[in-house]
């Protein structure tokens, strides 16, 4: 079961032109809001691994194609690890974007169109560690461009009303959806969209500062003693420091209300 907006999307999207054409669109649709973000240059051929009559053969993905569509088995058989159920991932490596055919929406399209202008590619070695930090980060505003620019689609996400739709990594969108009740969305933006730099962690220092300077000088460098993860020690800071009854009252509210963008702070 389905939207009707879901299926014109894939009816306009059946083979690679059009791809690149809701490719594009996604990162427009991010632009207009986030005007730093900007892609890497990085272009990369890609062979692919397919199964034919039990045998397993290559296809030829060139370096100008940035987005291709392909089933969950030859997912799986390429991308081991990746959950059953995935809609889409990005390539780290190749810089493109992998749709899994019939299991993806808008919300899809724009989440891994988002990674392509993150600092998350760029990470090297620290991706594993911050793996969800970011997804979450990504999911957060893939619901806020959603709202800002397909408000259907983001009331259907919010409602978690289709499975190709829903909310993926939901404690840290919710993490991130109730930090921006007490600080601006616009200080999460240097540490998420890449500008030309490699150095993150000074970006991580400098929006921990911006926390400093916005009233809440106590509040601690998460990535030290990320015990027992990286988010959970970033929630213990947000409790410690925004009143800890009021950001636990709005952290667990219902998600449709957590996730009305209006009560964000900008």
């Amino acid at each position: 079961m389905s939207c009707l907006a879901r299926t014109a999307l894939l009816v306009s999207s059946r083979n690679p032109a059009e791809l690149e054409v809701q490719r594009c669109t996604a990162i427009q649709d991010i632009q207009s809001l986030f005007a730093q973000a900007q892609a890497q240059n990085k272009k990369v051929a890609q062979e692919i691994k397919v199964r034919t009559c039990g045998a397993v053969s290559y296809r030829y993905i060139s370096a100008d194609t940035r987005i291709f569509e392909l089933d969950i088995d030859e997912i799986t058989l390429n991308y081991p690890g990746i959950s059953p159920g995935t809609r889409g991932l990005y390539d780290r490596e190749t810089c493109k974007i992998i749709l899994c055919r019939g299991n993806w929406c808008r919300e899809t399209l724009i989440h891994e169109a988002l990674h392509s202008v993150s600092f998350y590619p760029l990470l090297g070695n620290l991706g594993r560690r911050y793996l969800n930090f970011f997804e979450g980060l990504t999911e957060f505003f893939a619901g806020y461009i959603m709202f800002c620019k397909y408000l259907d689609c983001h009331k259907k996400w919010a409602e978690q009303q289709f499975q190709e739709c829903t909310v993926t990594y939901i404690q840290n969108v919710k993490l991130w959806a109730s930090f921006c009740r007490f600080i601006r969305i616009q200080e999460l933006l240097p540490i998420y969209f890449w500008d030309g730099t490699t150095n993150w962690n000074l970006k991580c220092n400098e929006f921990l500062a911006r926390i400093h300077q916005a009233g809440y000088a106590k509040f601690e460098d998460f990535r030290n003693r990320p015990i027992p993860t990286l988010e959970a020690r970033l929630l213990d800071e947000c409790l410690k420091n925004f009143n800890r009854i009021q950001f636990r009252n709005i952290y667990e509210s219902p998600l449709v209300e957590l996730l009305d963008f209006t009560h964000i702070l900008h």
